[in-house]
């Protein structure tokens, strides 16, 4: 976030404040209906039938802040402006199979930066046809659960509830993917549609400072791969594993689209274990925007 020039506009919170009723009683219906299928889809045994009996999103309203509004091009109709999502609240949901386990989730901690595009421009009002809006990269969620120590499974339990609400909001809301209001409803879908800057082209080159692990048997040279995530895709791009070795070397590539600079290249290394039963070890992760990486000469390092 270019902080210098942004905009601090607490009265936007304070809106959303008074909106926070009619945001709780809308959301609560929206969350109802678009996850408990997805509990019967993607949840492990008795869990598949957990229905929400109490749903009540609190009285945290979602804090707004940090705007920074872009430039207008010579020749585009629109105006763009970013800000930082946050939202910290106290919750009531609770959850109930058809085998009686019952537990619920006191509080949700939710941020990230979201974009909204104002296109295209008219010369009669509404002025504005269409807003656009997304969040930039995928925003950071915490989940704090109750009623769930009893349970053997409650990471896996955390983790893929977690990871549905990740990919629901990747699928509709994280760039490229854009969600639409129209403002005129005469407004022509191809004069508001925006495409991408470009493509990006990622190369995995080389990694250097890896250690050996000390075992009671043998020492543990790493077998090196990378996950690169980049915007809303949900399945990573993973390059080949390069086997005992201290300082691998991929030279690998992969396109991504591009749709704002402030979009994140995230790399994460794993030592990968030849072993089924034996999970791979976690070796670190870093991140840097495309913008930074193109203001660094379009080659960067990325310590872990």
């Amino acid at each position: 976030v270019d902080i210098e020039n942004s905009e601090h506009v607490g009265f936007l919170s304070s809106i959303v404040r008074e909106l926070l009723p009619y945001i709780d009683a809308a959301g609560s219906k929206t969350v109802k209906e678009m996850f408990e299928p997805m509990f019967a889809e993607m949840l492990p045994g008795p869990l598949k039938s957990l229905k929400f009996v109490q749903l009540d999103l609190g009285k945290v309203p979602i804090k707004l802040d940090n705007v920074v509004v872009h430039k207008l091009a010579d020749d585009a109709s629109s105006v763009q402006f970013d800000l930082d999502v946050v939202w910290d609240g106290e919750c009531d949901i609770q959850m109930r199979s058809d085998y009686g386990l019952q537990f619920g989730v006191k509080s949700v901690k939710l941020s990230g930066r979201m974009s909204f595009l104002l296109c295209p421009l008219t010369e009669a009002f509404p002025v504005v046809s269409a807003i656009q809006y997304s969040f930039i990269n995928v925003p950071d969620l915490e989940l704090n659960f109750t009623g769930l120590a009893q349970l053997a499974d409650f990471t896996i339990i955390d983790k893929t509830i977690r990871a549905m609400i990740l990919d629901i909001l990747s699928g509709m809301m994280v760039l490229p993917k854009r969600m639409l209001y129209k403002m005129d409803y005469t407004n022509d879908y191809l004069k508001t549609y925006q495409p991408p800057l470009g493509i990006v082209h990622v190369t995995a080159v080389r990694g250097r400072g890896f250690i050996v692990e000390e075992g009671i048997l043998a020492n543990d040279t790493p077998d090196v791969y990378l996950l690169t995530q980049f915007g809303s895709s949900p399945t990573p791009w993973r390059t080949m594993t390069v086997w005992d070795s201290l300082n691998p070397v991929w030279n690998e590539s992969a396109h991504f689209v591009l749709s704002d600079y402030d979009q994140v290249i995230r790399v994460h290394a794993w030592d990968e274990d030849r072993s089924p039963l034996d999970p791979d070890d976690n070796l670190g992760e870093a991140e840097m925007t495309v913008g930074d990486m193109l203001v660094a000469g379009g080659a960067a390092e990325m310590e872990l």
